[in-house]
């Protein structure tokens, strides 16, 4: 390849690269995360891994369903029941034990509302919520039980739980999405459809307006989906997607209105491309002497 051909593909690349940069101030792509479920397996027993590589087992009569939040050839959503329905993930057991941040995004669709049932559980389900997220119909922590109709998430830190209650009237039975973030030494945010929540109660220590604690995740035994404390899920729940990080407001906001499937690698893969062009015209250059 001569030195002008390499030169105008590293133009192409660069000019590329610029013009899918997103604008100032908008949503913004994350990167993959860490371990992933599109659902779009369409039958079956196992909810294949979309990323990860862990797949899921399906217990009960749990199944999957044409019914999405987007429509793209082959899009599926995970179907349960409410009564002995969800998917599995033994083998991330304990995998998130350690980490000092976490984010868990979800589509989800209950079939009531008024509803104390749990789309991820992070412990063996009881009453307690030790680790996960769910719908509560109203709230319990630090006598916050005129909340109502809200979304609650718990997590063990330092193996001490923290507990987070959003704002009420928040369940529907039409598409939702719920993005949870934790950072240690930085604290919880709650993102709905996109929208930074203000929580109606928060643990000390959890808390992003007090001091947050610094540490890292603890007591994570199982890996539900569609299960955990209270009930277990009655509806659908589609691209459930965990990162060992917090994302940005900026990238909640683009997962409140973009598939995952279409998720891009890291942005910094993007940037191999010109730089590996540049270095093969540095190359060029230098056999050319």
């Amino acid at each position: 390849m001569s030195h002008r051909s390499l030169l105008a593909h590293l133009a192409t690349a660069v000019v590329f690269f610029l013009a899918a940069a997103p604008a100032l101030g908008a949503p913004v792509a994350p990167t993959g995360p860490n371990w992933g479920w599109l659902f779009d397996d369409a039958a079956g027993p196992t909810a294949a891994a979309s990323w990860g590589g862990e797949d899921g087992s399906l217990a009960g009569d749990a199944t999957f369903d044409t019914d999405t939040p987007f429509t793209y050839a082959g899009n599926g959503s995970l179907l349960l029941d409410g009564a002995g329905d969800w998917a599995e993930v033994a083998t991330l057991n304990g995998a998130l034990n350690g980490e000092t941040a976490l984010t868990m995004a979800f589509w989800v669709r209950s079939s009531a509302t008024s509803q104390n049932r749990a789309f991820f559980g992070g412990a063996n389900p009881d009453n307690a919520d030790r680790f996960g997220g769910r719908y509560d119909s109203h709230g319990w922590l630090n006598g916050n039980g005129g909340t109502t109709e809200l979304i609650k998430f718990g997590l063990h830190i330092n193996g001490s739980n923290y507990q987070y209650e959003s704002a009420g009237g928040y369940q529907t039975t039409s598409w939702q999405h719920v993005v949870f973030t934790w950072q240690s030494g930085v604290g919880a945010s709650l993102y709905v459809n996109g929208v930074l929540d203000t929580a109606s109660e928060v643990s000390p220590g959890i808390d992003r307006t007090g001091s947050p604690i610094a540490g890292s995740l603890s007591n994570q035994t199982r890996f539900l989906i569609g299960n955990g404390a209270k009930n277990e899920w009655r509806g659908r729940i589609d691209e459930a997607l965990f990162w060992t990080s917090a994302l940005s407001a900026d990238e909640a906001a683009w997962l409140a209105s973009h598939s995952a499937s279409s998720l891009v690698p890291e942005p910094g893969l993007a940037l191999l491309l010109p730089v590996g062009l540049l270095g093969l015209v540095c190359v060029e250059r230098r056999t050319r002497r």
